[in-house]
Formats: C-alpha cells, sequence, structure tokens
C-alpha cells in the first residue's frame, strides 16, 4: 500500500507536480504506482494484463519524467501512472555503470565524477534515463561515442507477461537491437548497464 499514491492525497499531489513538463502534471491518473524493485514491476504486469488486453484499463510509464508531451508520461484517470523514480540505484563499476531506470544523469554524474571514466549521457543533468537510451540519444560525446543508445549493454526487461529478462549482445541479442531505439514497445526498462570511457 506504501507504493501505490492515491488520487487526491498531499504525497500524490507531490509527486504529480514533479514533471519537468507542466502540461504533464496537470494531467490526474487515479493513482501513481511506485514501485521498489523490478520484481513490484512484473507483478503490476501480471496484476494488469487481464484487464490491459480487454481495453478496459490503461497505464503509462514514467523514468525521469522529461518528456514534454503531453500523456506521454502521465495518464488520466482510470488510468494509473507507474512511476519508475525510486529504481534510481546507481552502481559503478569497473567499466561500466549500472543504472536503475528512474535515476537522473546528473546523479549518473555525481556517482562517476572522481572515478576517471564518463559515459555518453544527456546533455541535461535534470533528464532520466530511459527516453534517451531507448530512443538513440544524443549527448557531448555522440561525435565520437555514437548515441546514448548505442552504449548500452544490457537492458533488464519486465516483458508484457510479467517475466524478467536481460539483453544484451550476447543474451536475447534480437531484443537487445530492438530496444536500442524501439523505446518502450517490447516492456518496461527497469535497469541500464551503460560502457564508460577513460575521461
Amino acid at each position: 500500500a506504501s507504493q501505490i499514491l492515491l488520487c487526491g492525497t498531499e504525497e500524490f499531489n507531490a509527486q504529480n507536480a514533479t514533471y519537468a513538463a507542466q502540461q504533464n502534471s496537470e494531467i490526474v491518473p487515479a493513482a501513481i504506482f511506485l514501485p521498489e524493485a523490478k520484481e513490484d514491476v512484473a507483478e503490476f504486469i501480471r496484476l494488469i494484463t487481464p484487464t490491459a488486453k480487454d481495453g478496459s484499463f490503461a497505464f503509462v510509464i514514467r523514468g525521469g519524467g522529461a518528456c514534454p508531451l503531453p500523456y506521454g508520461t502521465n495518464i488520466e484517470k482510470p488510468g494509473i501512472t507507474l512511476d519508475l523514480a525510486h529504481l534510481n540505484q546507481i552502481t559503478v563499476l569497473e567499466e561500466s555503470v549500472s543504472i536503475g531506470a528512474g535515476a537522473s544523469w546528473g546523479a549518473v554524474y555525481e556517482a562517476l565524477d572522481g572515478t576517471g571514466r564518463g559515459v555518453s549521457g544527456s546533455r541535461s543533468s535534470k533528464g532520466g534515463i530511459g527516453g534517451l537510451a531507448l530512443q538513440g540519444g544524443l549527448s557531448f560525446f555522440s561525435s565520437r561515442e555514437g548515441c546514448i543508445a548505442d552504449n548500452v549493454l544490457s537492458y533488464e526487461i519486465v516483458l508484457a507477461f510479467g517475466e524478467i529478462v536481460n539483453a544484451s549482445a550476447t543474451e536475447k541479442s534480437d531484443l537487445w537491437k530492438a530496444l536500442r531505439g524501439g523505446s518502450n514497445n517490447f516492456g518496461i526498462v527497469t535497469r541500464f548497464e551503460f560502457r564508460t570511457f577513460l575521461q
């Protein structure tokens, strides 16, 4: 219950007001679901699948909430917004960085600060990970490193029937290729692993 914010509550109003684009904050869903782990996302998908299939229920996925298009990251009642804000863990590895789908690029840059490594990420520290990492994305390093999506080593994704899988160049490579520009059409990405480079 602590992960579900119901419309009209103080917590709901505060969370719904955090969009980068005001027009998305003006859209009011029936509730906001804030999963704490990938398993929560998978359970949500399994629970809503029967009603989503028959068209009686709809939901939208919110990563960083920077999408300026109305309804791109929020939905009206009776729909629910699946807000990934609490999936924001960042782990710096030897030659990569693992990033939860709810993190911001600014937090990633802070985590890498002092490591001597950089990542091909957003030109805005306020932006979220998913929009750019699933649709191409330009960074200050794009002329050398390619699009932001070109630097994703693996995706942790919840598929349409609730299965959690990892997609990379060596595991489910067709899905990995499709996600590098396919937006959220193939499932809900809960974690990204990015290649880092010496800086």
